[in-house]
């Protein structure tokens, strides 16, 4: 038996346009390509990862995107 769970995709497009979703469900774009909002996550992941508090100040519990 599997314990593999479906992650739906971080990545959508709106009116031709592409946008990420975070864990902390905010929408982030709009980018004209999807390599674009790859590159964006990852700018959004690393930012995340190197400024913690900031981080947590913008997009921690109880923050209204």
């Amino acid at each position: 038996m599997s314990n593999l769970v479906a992650i739906p995709s971080r990545f959508y497009t709106e009116n031709e346009f592409w946008f990420f979703r975070t864990r902390e469900s905010v929408n982030i774009g709009p980018f004209d390509t999807i390599e674009a909002a790859r590159a964006g996550l990852n700018e959004y992941l690393s930012f995340a990862a190197t400024n913690p508090k900031q981080f947590s100040k913008w997009f921690g519990p109880g923050r209204v995107a």
